[in-house]
């Protein structure tokens, strides 16, 4: 097979991928063939730390005064704004429409997180609208329980405000159990 025949191949792969995580997804996690689909990829990827965020400082532009005999006060804008970011933790792979991570919880078990990619990424993100996110919770068995997350705001305060994420169960052996999947602080300047 060539290079370019494997290129193809990986990329018909991707787009069977993307069909089976929206079929995951639209179903509530009952179809078996695409909690299957998802498993055997995110059972591949990488474990990510569970912590992650970005932090954007934007500084405008500088302007200089003077003064001209011709003109008088004078005034000069530098339209550079400056805009510095920094990322860190998880590291999401790109399927289509939706990005997918893999991270480690206790007891051998691991989650394969799913959410849109446009809303995930912070230059995107509304602040009216959470992006939505789902999990596959696998062991070394396979899936174990399938969910959406859901977010409730605990502490809200001049801009500061702490997130709690928890996953409720749609598909396994307790539908409708809220599991953990952690925290989020925004601090708005």
């Amino acid at each position: 097979m060539g290079a370019s025949q494997r290129l193809l191949m990986k990329q018909f792969d991707r787009i069977q991928l993307n069909a089976a995580i929206q079929q995951l997804i639209e179903s509530k996690g009952l179809l078996m063939e695409a909690r299957q689909a998802v498993y055997e990829f995110g059972a591949s990827l990488p474990v990510q730390s569970r912590v992650s965020g970005s932090v954007q400082m934007e500084t405008p532009g500088d302007s200089v005064t003077g003064y001209t005999q011709e003109q008088g006060n004078v005034q000069i804008d530098d339209d550079k704004e400056q805009v510095r970011k920094v990322e860190f933790g998880a590291k999401r792979a790109r399927i289509g429409a939706y990005k997918i991570w893999r991270e480690k919880t206790q007891r051998g078990k691991f989650r394969i997180v799913m959410g849109h990619f446009w809303k995930l990424d912070e230059g995107t993100e509304s602040m009216d609208e959470l992006p939505q996110v789902w999990c596959l919770e696998c062991d070394k068995n396979g899936p174990v329980w399938f969910g959406e997350r859901a977010t409730r705001t605990l502490f809200e305060y001049f801009g500061l405000c702490l997130k709690q994420h928890l996953f409720v169960e749609n598909w396994g052996g307790h539908v409708g159990k809220h599991h953990r999947a952690g925290m989020a602080i925004q601090l708005i300047l």
